[in-house]
Order: structure tokens, then sequence, then C-alpha cells
């Protein structure tokens, strides 16, 4: 296994290209996308980008993807990718975590167990933290239940059981009655 060349979670990187090495990456957080070396090279060796480019870019591949793109990053669109990549707002970030929730629950009482670094990156957060100050709030507001579980070691994730509340279940109505959708294809962990 490799590193996302993105984000840094172990991931699938097969290389492949006669002029210029491309990486076909899998990615547990970032999902599937192409790469160039060149544009690698330029993301990690410019200190005029900013310091949440891999944030914003694991974000951004995920959206595109949801949007059935095939997402592919190279000398000729990586500029303008860097400017259009943002993160969501803390209550849209929210609104994400209930969307994603909500279609990854198979039934109303489910209880899943989901990696918070990998979700970041759905809601748009910026790391695992940023996952469990949203969670915080929506446990408060009582739209979700949340519990995190300890690592047993360094290596194992950072694991959480999460699910909807009744409540939760009537915010994510709500807001795919009013057009919002989420998908990002992350799967709660199995």
């Amino acid at each position: 296994m490799s590193s996302c060349p993105i984000c840094e979670c172990s991931a699938s990187v097969n290389e492949f290209g006669r002029w210029g090495r491309r990486l076909r990456v899998s990615c547990p957080r970032c999902g599937d996308f192409i790469i160039t070396d060149w544009v690698i090279y330029l993301l990690t060796n410019n200190s005029s980008i900013n310091a949440l480019w891999r944030p914003k870019l694991s974000h951004w591949i995920r959206k595109k993807q949801l949007a059935g793109e095939e997402v592919k990053i190279d000398s000729n669109n990586y500029e303008s990718i860097l400017n259009e990549a943002t993160l969501p707002s803390a209550m849209e970030q929210s609104d994400n975590l209930i969307l994603w929730l909500g279609s990854a629950l198979k039934r109303s009482e489910e209880i899943i167990d989901i990696n918070p670094n990998y979700i970041a990156a759905v809601i748009g957060a910026t790391d695992e933290k940023g996952v469990e100050y949203i969670a915080s709030h929506l446990v408060e507001q009582r739209l979700i239940k949340y519990s995190m579980r300890e690592k047993t070691s360094n290596r194992e994730a950072n694991l959480t059981s999460v699910g909807l509340t009744l409540d939760g279940w009537g915010k994510y109505k709500e807001l795919k009655q009013g057009g919002r959708a989420i998908g990002f294809g992350v799967k709660p962990e199995q």
C-alpha cells in the first residue's frame, strides 16, 4: 500500500503513462482520481500555496465524484482547481454529515462505524478533529448519536459509532426536500 499524494492516507496508487508519469489513486478519504507526478511536485514544493490545500483538494475531489465526473488533475488544470477548491462553512459541514449519514444508513435505528479521518473529505472538515467538532454540536442538537472508540494501537483507525436520531432523520428529510444531496462514495467501516 502506498500513500495518497493529496491526504497522505494509505491508498492504492498505480503508475501509468509513457510521457510524464501519471498516478491512478484509489483513496479511502479522497476517492478515485488521476494526478500527474509534476502536479504532485508543484503542490508539495510551492510555499505560496495555502497550507489547507490538502483538505480543500480532498473535499473537491469528493464533490466532483458526486457529480459523476472522472477526476484528472494535471498541469493544465491544477491552478484553477486550487482556486475553485474551498471548504464549506461549519453549518454546511453539519448538513453534509447528516446527508451522508442518511444515505449510508440502511435502517432508522442503525448505528455504523466510520473513520472520522475519511469522513473529513466528505463533509469538508480539515481533519478528524473537525469531524469531531461538527459531530459534538450535532449531538448537542440531538440530531445524531455519536461515540468514539479508543484505538488499541497506533496502526488502528480511530473508529466512531454514529447514527441519526429521530430529529436527525427529520433534518435529513428537510435537507433532501430542499434539493441537497450527498453521496461521496465513502462506505461505513465493516
